[in-house]
C-alpha cells in the first residue's frame, strides 16, 4: 500500500511556506543576484585564455619584429650600397662659339715673329717621261754644258782656276772647266764668313745623254777633282744653277713641234697635280694648305730613245706648296680675340678650309727669295671651344651634384651651359669612367 506523503508541520501550525520574505520587492532581490549564462561565461574563459597566451607571446613576437626589422636595413643598406656602384651619370654640355666675319687682305712672311702671319714652304721635284712618234735624224754627238756657282770658304784671297779644271758631282762623270777663273776670297764682318762666289759654264768631258744633269734632281755639291785629299776640297766647292743639257751620242730623234708642244704641256700637268697631292698627304700638324697655292717650275723637254720611229720625251718638275699655321691665321682673322675668349683650352678645329684664301702676287713670288705673300681672304669661321672631355670625366669621378657645377664652372672659358643628372638621384658620380657620359652638343 503507498506511503502518503504529508507535510509536517511545526507547532503554532506553522509551516515553511508560510515564512514571510523581506519587505524587498523580488524583483529587487532578482535583479541583484550575479547570474551568468552559460555562453557568456565560456566566451569569458576564452578571453581570458587568450590573453594568457598572448602575454607568453609578446617577447616572442618581439623577436621576430625584430629580427624583421634588421634584415630590412640590411637590405635596405644593400639596396644603397648597390645603387650607388651601378648610378650613372650624363651630362650634355654646350660649347662657347666665336662666330668671325672675314674679309680683308693679309701680308705673309717668310719669318716668323711675334704677331706675323708666316708662311713655310714645301718642295718636291719629279721626272715624267712618254713616248711618242718620232723620225731618225742624222747621227750626232754632242756633250752637255751648263752653269754652276763655285764658293770660296777657303780662303780671304781668291783662288785661281785655269781652263780645263775637272769637276764631278758624282765621282763617275767629269765636266771642265772652258776657261780660266777666280774665285773672290771670303770677307769676316762681325765674325760671320760670306764666301767669294762666281757663275760659270762647265762642259762635259765626254758627250752622251748620261751627262745631263736637271737642276731640280741634283743638290750635291760639284767637287774640284784636283783638290781631293787636301783642306780646299771641302771649302771650294760648286752647286748647279742651270739645267746641263745637250748631251747627245747617236740617231737624233727628231719630234714634230706641236706634239713636242703639246706633250711637254700634258707631262707638267700630270707632275703639277701628282707632286700637289703628294705634298698635301704629308702637310705637318698645325699646318693648312689652300688649293692654289702652289709655284711650279720645269726643265725643257728632253727627247732621247733609240727605238725606230718613237722617242721618249722627258720633262723634270718641282712644285713648291705654300702652307701656313692655322693658329696665326685665326690669330689674325680674328684680332687676336681667339685667346682671350677660349684661353688656355683653345678651340677645336678652325675648320679654316671653309675660308677662300687666294694670292694676288702669285706670279711675282719666288721661292728662291721668299717675298712678302699678298693674301685675300673671305668667308665665314665659327669657332668653337675645346671640351677636354678626358680631363672633365677624371675630375667628376665621385662627386656630388652640387660638386660637378662648381667643378664645370671652372672651364666656363669654352663652356657656354653644362647640364647633368645622376641615377638614383641620392647616388654620387660613380668613380668608374665608363658610367661616365659627357655629350658635346654641336653649335
Amino acid at each position: 500500500m503507498p506511503r502518503r506523503v504529508q507535510d509536517i508541520l511545526p507547532s503554532e501550525r506553522r509551516s515553511i511556506r508560510d515564512i514571510p520574505l523581506h519587505k524587498e520587492d523580488k524583483r529587487s532581490v532578482l535583479k541583484r543576484l550575479p547570474i551568468t549564462p552559460p555562453v557568456e561565461k565560456e566566451k569569458k574563459i576564452e578571453r581570458d585564455r587568450d590573453r594568457d597566451l598572448d602575454i607568453e607571446k609578446r617577447p616572442s613576437r618581439i623577436k621576430w619584429l625584430l629580427i624583421a626589422l634588421g634584415i630590412v636595413v640590411v637590405i635596405s643598406g644593400f639596396a644603397y650600397v648597390a645603387s650607388s656602384y651601378y648610378s650613372r651619370a650624363i651630362f650634355t654640355i654646350v660649347p662657347k662659339v666665336l662666330d668671325i666675319t672675314v674679309n680683308s687682305t693679309y701680308v705673309a712672311q717668310a719669318t716668323p715673329g711675334d704677331g706675323v702671319l708666316s708662311y713655310k714652304l714645301v718642295t718636291l721635284s719629279r721626272t715624267a717621261s712618254t713616248t711618242v712618234p718620232a723620225t731618225d735624224g742624222q747621227v750626232i754627238s754632242t756633250k752637255a754644258q751648263g752653269s754652276i756657282v763655285l764658293y770660296n770658304y777657303f780662303s780671304t784671297q781668291a783662288v785661281r782656276l785655269i781652263a780645263g779644271t775637272r769637276l764631278s758631282v758624282d765621282g763617275v762623270h767629269i765636266y771642265r772647266l772652258p776657261n780660266s777663273i777666280s774665285i773672290p776670297g771670303y770677307k769676316n764682318p762681325s765674325g760671320t764668313i760670306i764666301p767669294g762666289t762666281l757663275k760659270v759654264t762647265v762642259v762635259a768631258d765626254a758627250a752622251g745623254q748620261d751627262y745631263n744633269i736637271s737642276k731640280l734632281d741634283s743638290s750635291q755639291d760639284w767637287k774640284i777633282v784636283a783638290y781631293k785629299g787636301t783642306a780646299r776640297y771641302e771649302k771650294v766647292y760648286g752647286k748647279i744653277s742651270t739645267d746641263i743639257t745637250g748631251g747627245w751620242s747617236g740617231t737624233k730623234k727628231t719630234v714634230s713641234p706641236t706634239v713636242l708642244a703639246s706633250t711637254t704641256t700634258s707631262l707638267k700637268n700630270q707632275l703639277t697635280n701628282n707632286l700637289f697631292s703628294e705634298i698635301k698627304t704629308s702637310i705637318p700638324e698645325g699646318y693648312i694648305l689652300y688649293d692654289g697655292m702652289q709655284v711650279s717650275s720645269f726643265t725643257q723637254p728632253t727627247v732621247s730613245g733609240n727605238a725606230k720611229n718613237s722617242a721618249i720625251v722627258t720633262v723634270s718638275g718641282t712644285v713648291t706648296a705654300i702652307l701656313f699655321k692655322e693658329s696665326e691665321l685665326v690669330d689674325k682673322f680674328s684680332g687676336n680675340k681667339a685667346d682671350t675668349t677660349f684661353g688656355k683650352l683653345g678651340y677645336a678645329d678652325p675648320e679654316l678650309d671653309k675660308i677662300d684664301i687666294s694670292i694676288a702676287n702669285i706670279k711675282d713670288f719666288s721661292p728662291q727669295k721668299k717675298g712678302a705673300l699678298i693674301l685675300k681672304a673671305k668667308g665665314e669661321l665659327a669657332l668653337v671651344g675645346n671640351i677636354p672631355i678626358v680631363e672633365i670625366t677624371q675630375k667628376l669621378q665621385g662627386l656630388s651634384s652640387a660638386e660637378s657645377k662648381t667643378l664645370l664652372s671652372q672651364y666656363n672659358s669654352v663652356i657656354e651651359s653644362a647640364s647633368g643628372e645622376i641615377a638614383p638621384p641620392w647616388a654620387k658620380i660613380p668613380t668608374n669612367p665608363d658610367r661616365i657620359r659627357i655629350t658635346v652638343e654641336k653649335p
